[in-house]
């Protein structure tokens, strides 16, 4: 059986994801994978910042997360 989990921010699927890993469920966690996938000097990083500017990063290099919420909205409406 497979099984998805969704839902909004601060909606407890953290917990309940720890809940099923430890009943002894394989686990598949995708806000961790896509929080890798735009790690500094990733491609993925790399292809954000060739579309949206440096603008979309924090001093540090990494991607501001606030600003990649609205990039995409950007993106969608072609602003």
């Amino acid at each position: 059986m497979n099984l998805g989990l969704t839902g909004g921010i601060a909606s407890g699927k953290t917990t309940v994801l720890k809940m099923f890993k430890e009943l002894g469920c394989k686990t598949l966690d995708c806000d961790k994978i896509a929080r890798e996938a735009v790690l500094p000097r990733t491609p993925g990083l790399k292809e954000i910042v060739k579309i949206f500017g440096k603008k979309i990063l924090k001093k540090n290099g990494s991607l501001n997360r606030l600003l990649k919420s609205l990039s995409f909205l950007k993106r969608i409406y072609k602003t």
